[in-house]
């Protein structure tokens, strides 16, 4: 998921040939629904952190990663999906 637009992430999802749809929040809801937006960064205001959530089925957030700008660890990332498959 990401705060550009539709049409930003149909070109970029064109461009990489990705075989997935790519989620749009432009209007932020989301991402402030998480508490995961970012006052502002380089003069522009409420940007989403780099984030990761990992959702339960029944809508509980089961763990998350984030909050600033740093790109995640992929290997703990993996670890706590682990966790969730039986």
């Amino acid at each position: 998921m990401s705060i550009d637009s539709v049409f930003a992430l149909t070109a970029f999802r064109e461009k990489l040939q990705l075989p997935f749809h790519l989620i749009s929040d432009a209007n932020r809801e989301v991402s402030r629904s998480l508490n995961i937006l970012l006052d502002e960064v380089a003069g522009i205001r409420e940007v989403a952190s780099r984030s990761v959530v990992l959702i339960e089925p029944d809508g509980r957030i089961k763990w998350r990663y984030g909050g600033d700008l740093t790109i995640p660890d992929i290997d703990d990332v993996k670890k706590e999906i682990d966790k969730l498959i039986p």
